[in-house]
């Protein structure tokens, strides 16, 4: 406990978060293995490879080599913000980079988590936006002639004005003034029959 007290000050995170930090980063498949989270992160290969996991279409691997000279672990860092994080609106900042690239204690926690907030942002983003269009577009039509009320449809009421923005069916006049969905129903049933 001695130990983690140091690093909860370095990172600003405490016993709780860096253990949810430290197991998320333990489900993903990394391709080497981890032993001291600081030093595996601090060439950019794995973060490369976490960012791979989330957002595949915007890294490509073969870009980041593994290395332990400072100026290449720089390098790997600098062509993530530029070329993978900023695609994500997600940066790290110079200092942030140094201190990744010099083993300090605390960072990666740091950026590990707020990556993970993205990552979470994103997918709550992704799943509300699969959800609104589950409701708009692959409703199950309840009656025939229902799919003319959807978005997307071929028939809308402004293409016809004549009967549909009217309220005329056969046989009713255009003095109503009220939108009658049912009776446009039964209008394209019998059309259909």
């Amino acid at each position: 406990m001695a130990v983690a007290a140091p690093l909860q000050s370095l990172s600003g995170l405490d016993e709780e978060e860096l253990q949810r930090i430290y197991t998320w980063v333990d489900d993903i498949p990394l391709s080497r293995p981890k032993k001291n989270i600081t030093r595996d992160f601090s060439d950019g290969v794995m973060m490369a490879e976490v960012v791979a996991t989330f957002f595949p279409k915007i890294v490509e691997l073969h870009n980041y080599v593994p290395a332990s000279a400072k100026d290449k672990k720089r390098y790997n860092w600098e062509t993530l913000n530029r070329k993978a994080f900023r695609r994500i609106n997600f940066s790290v900042s110079e200092q942030d980079i140094d201190d990744i690239v010099n083993c300090v204690p605390g960072v990666v926690e740091r950026i590990l988590k707020q990556f993970e907030a993205k990552v979470a942002k994103y997918r709550a983003r992704k799943i509300a936006e699969s959800r609104h269009e589950a409701l708009t577009s692959n409703r199950v039509h309840d009656s025939p002639g229902q799919q003319y009320f959807e978005e997307g449809s071929d028939v809308s009421v402004e293409e016809e004005p004549s009967r549909f923005a009217r309220n005329e069916a056969p046989g009713r006049s255009s003095a109503s003034t009220s939108f009658d969905k049912h009776a446009l129903h039964k209008e394209v049933d019998q059309e259909i029959l």
